[in-house]
């Protein structure tokens, strides 16, 4: 019978598909995602993520997968088969846009030796962009999957997205420009409420671009700890070198927003949400989680 979220349609689809590829090989007991809006931090998290030997994380693995997913409303595009060493490592055309020889060739060798040595912990990918669907769908798909999601002042995103549209040689289409990027930088606001809101919440860690990339490791040593994981100096020396990348970009680049789409940004900035990200966010950065963020609670 079909299940509560899929329709009769949807239902023959996912039957057929399996009597085609026959049963799923079992999966890597643990996943995790990365969410976030473009610009946003993603890049260098996904690397301090990696950096640690127990970790393997795609970037953007199945990217192509998602978006299929969340038009079609095709809850089982995606599922936990995908992330089994050798579906992970088996590299299919129309499952992203960033897949070797063209992109990440040394990236997934790491992996490769990774799932080699039979100690890894964690198998996770890069989700973008954030949608309160799809990521729903992922966390019902993935009932044991963890999330980490990081955001970023709003006027930063906007001036990234302005200042990679309007460059022509970037690839970076020129309608993406920062009003479609404040589009997506609600839509991460949307999504980290949805968690904050319902039953997954336990299973977030909210990151702050800006607090997670200063040269307090403390940050860093609270995301090992959602993992269950045990600090690693590669991880440590990562996470700086990202840090120190990002505070030099940050400080040497000036805003592309004009005064006038400044005050656009602003007046869509929402301080009220953010200050309730910021509160979860800081609780996640001192290691209490987001349930040291709720009313009650002894960090509160």
């Amino acid at each position: 019978m079909p299940k509560p979220t899929e329709t009769r349609a949807q239902w023959v689809a996912r039957k057929v598909r399996q009597r085609l590829r026959g049963p799923d090989p079992a999966p890597h007991p643990n996943q995790c995602f990365l969410i976030g809006c473009e610009r946003s931090g993603t890049s260098p998290m996904a690397r301090v993520m990696n950096a640690h030997p127990q970790v393997v994380m795609g970037n953007e693995r199945y990217a192509t997968l998602y978006n299929e997913m969340r038009v079609s409303r095709d809850h089982y595009l995606v599922g936990p088969e995908h992330f089994t060493a050798e579906r992970f490592l088996d590299f299919r055309p129309g499952d992203s846009h960033q897949l070797p020889p063209d992109f990440g060739v040394r990236h997934y060798e790491v992996a490769a030796q990774r799932f080699a040595t039979g100690d890894v912990h964690w198998v996770g990918d890069k989700v973008l962009p954030p949608n309160v669907w799809l990521v729903r769908t992922l966390a019902d798909r993935f009932p044991h999957a963890r999330f980490v999601l990081i955001y970023r002042d709003a006027l930063d995103v906007c001036s990234s997205w302005k200042r990679r549209s309007d460059d022509p040689g970037d690839g970076w289409r020129d309608w993406n420009g920062y009003q479609a990027g404040l589009e997506h930088w609600h839509d991460g606001l949307d999504v980290a409420e949805w968690f904050l809101d319902g039953d997954a919440a336990d299973r977030l860690f909210l990151a702050r671009c800006e607090w997670f990339f200063d040269e307090d490791p403390t940050y860093c040593a609270s995301l090992v700890g959602f993992l269950d994981l045990d600090m690693h100096p590669s991880i440590a020396d990562n996470h700086a070198e990202r840090g120190a990348e990002f505070r030099r970009r940050r400080a040497t680049t000036p805003s592309s927003l004009t005064e006038e789409e400044r005050q656009i940004v602003l007046a869509g900035s929402e301080p009220d949400r953010v200050a309730r990200l910021d509160r979860v966010a800081e609780a996640c950065r001192s290691g209490a989680g987001v349930s040291g963020s709720r009313p009650g609670s002894a960090s509160s």
